[in-house]
């Protein structure tokens, strides 16, 4: 199964907490998450973003995160 989602805002402008971050955070590709942090380091820095910042507030979820219940990944 497969399912897409698109993002429309930079890394600093995420707009969800932890606690909803938790159900999905264990599905994360990381390689896939650092590639896109890569790709998108000149355009954010353009935008005075902080990819830092923007990706702790992703990662964070990781201390709370739901167990994964089914072979799928959340990918860019």
């Amino acid at each position: 199964m497969r399912s897409s989602l698109s993002l429309r805002r930079g890394p600093n402008e995420v707009n969800f907490t932890k606690e909803e971050m938790k159900h999905l955070i264990s599905y994360l590709d990381m390689d896939e998450f650092e590639n896109e942090m890569d790709r998108v380091q000149l355009v954010a820095q353009a935008v005075n973003q902080n990819l830092e910042i923007g990706a702790a507030k992703v990662l964070d979820a990781f201390a709370k995160a739901d167990p994964k219940t089914r072979q799928c990944k959340v990918s860019f």
